[in-house]
C-alpha cells in the first residue's frame, strides 16, 4: 500500500501518525510550507506538481488538519478515484473571530477548509466535539463549533480517533512540590495565542495565591505588556526530557483554554502524576475524567473558589491520574484503529 502523506509541519504527533501508517505501508510525506500568506499561492503550485507525480502509484492521500494544504489532495483524490482521509485536530473546526483564531474566523482560510471537508472521503477528529459541540465555557465567544455546524454538506464518513499515548516515554512520580501549577503552550508570545491559552486566568490565579508556585512553559518574553507575579516562572520552549522532569515536580497540571482538540501536553503530565485542572472545552472532560477538576466557565472568581477547594496535598492519589492515560489512551490503540480503518484488520 503507498500512502501520500500532507502535512504543515513535522509536530511530534505528526510524527506518531507516520509511524503508525510506516508499519503497514509505504508513506511519502510531503510537508506544506508556507510561513507567509503571500507564498501560499506557490505552495499550492508546488503541492500541485507533487500530486501530478505521485497520485498515480498512491493507493490512499491523508492529510493532517484541514486548510489551504488539504484542499488539491482532496480535490485530486475525488477526481482520480482514491481515498483521501483528512485527521482532523482542532483548529481547523473552530472559529473565534474575538480573538481571530481557528481556520473559521478567516473567509478565506475557511473557505479551503470546508471545500477539503466536503471533498475528503473520511474525517479522523481526534475527538467527537470537533464534529459538532455547543460550548458555554466562554460566553464572550462564538459557542456553536465543529465540522458539521460549519461543514453541513459534507458527505465524508466521520471516525473518532482519539490521539494516544506512550507511557514508557513519561516516568511517574508521586513526591512533589506542595502547592505547585504547571502549565504548557506555544507561542504565547504573541498576545491571541495567550488569552487562547488562559494564560491571563493562570496569572490571576498567581495573584491570588502569592505562597503558591505557577510555571509556564513556552515563552519567556512576550510582545505585549503583561505584568508577571514573582511566583511565576517562565520556562522557554522545552524538549522531551525537560518537560518529564518539570511535571514530576509538579502537582497540578492547568488548561485553561478557549478552545482544544485533543492535547496532548495534560496526558503527558498526568502520565507523571500531575493532577489536571482543565478548561469545559473540547476533549478535556473526557480526558480529566475523575481524576482532576473541570473548570465550568472562563471566569476568574471560579478559578479562585476551584483552587481553594482543592485537597489537602497528602490526601492525592497521584498515581489514578497516570492509570486513566494508561487505560484509556494508549498509543496502541490509536494505532490499532488507524490500521483497521486503512486495511481493515
Amino acid at each position: 500500500m503507498h500512502i501520500l502523506y500532507f502535512c504543515p509541519s513535522l509536530a511530534t504527533f505528526v510524527q506518531k501518525d507516520i509511524k503508525i501508517l510506516r508499519d503497514f505501508a509505504e508513506v511519502n510525506v510531503y510537508i506544506f510550507a508556507s510561513n507567509a500568506k503571500w507564498k501560499t499561492p506557490f505552495a499550492l503550485l508546488r503541492q500541485k506538481l507533487f500530486l501530478l507525480i505521485h497520485i498515480w502509484k498512491s493507493d490512499i492521500l491523508i492529510c493532517q488538519f484541514s486548510g489551504y494544504h488539504s484542499f488539491l489532495p482532496a480535490l485530486f483524490a475525488k477526481l482520480w478515484g482514491k481515498k483521501c482521509i483528512i485527521v482532523a485536530g482542532g483548529t481547523d473546526c473552530v472559529g473565534f473571530p474575538k480573538i481571530g483564531y481557528g481556520n473559521f474566523q478567516n473567509k478565506l482560510q475557511g473557505l479551503f477548509t470546508r471545500w477539503s471537508f466536503e471533498l475528503c472521503s473520511e474525517i479522523w477528529p481526534v475527538d467527537e466535539s470537533l464534529v459538532r459541540i455547543q460550548s458555554n465555557y466562554d460566553s464572550e465567544q462564538n459557542q456553536a463549533q465543529g465540522i458539521l455546524t460549519y461543514c453541513p454538506k459534507t458527505k465524508a464518513n466521520i471516525h473518532v480517533i482519539h490521539n494516544g499515548f506512550d507511557e514508557e516515554k513519561w516516568t511517574f512520580k508521586s513526591q512533589k512540590k506542595v502547592h505547585s501549577f504547571i502549565t504548557v503552550a506555544g507561542g504565547i508570545s504573541e498576545y491571541r495565542r495567550f488569552v487562547l491559552k488562559g494564560l491571563d486566568l493562570i496569572l490571576s490565579a498567581a495573584e491570588a495565591f502569592p505562597t503558591y508556585s505557577f510555571t509556564i512553559v513556552g515563552s519567556t518574553d512576550f510582545n505585549f505588556d503583561v505584568q508577571i507575579p514573582s511566583n511565576v516562572t517562565l520556562v522557554g520552549l522545552a524538549n522531551q526530557e525537560t518537560l518529564n522532569a518539570l511535571f514530576q515536580e509538579h502537582q497540578y497540571y492547568m488548561q485553561l483554554s478557549i478552545s482544544e482538540g485533543f492535547p496532548n501536553a495534560p496526558c503527558e503530565a498526568m502520565l507523571c502524576g500531575c493532577i489536571p485542572i482543565g478548561s469545559d472545552v473540547a476533549a478535556l472532560p473526557l480526558i480529566i475524567g475523575d481524576t482532576g477538576y473541570v473548570l465550568k466557565h472562563r471566569n476568574k472568581e471560579e478559578l479562585i473558589q476551584l483552587i481553594k477547594a482543592l485537597p489537602e496535598p497528602q490526601t492525592i492519589d497521584y498515581e489514578k491520574c497516570r492509570e486513566r492515560i494508561v487505560k484509556e489512551f494508549p498509543f496502541s490503540k490509536r494505532a490499532a484503529l488507524i490500521k483497521q480503518h486503512i486495511v481493515g484488520v
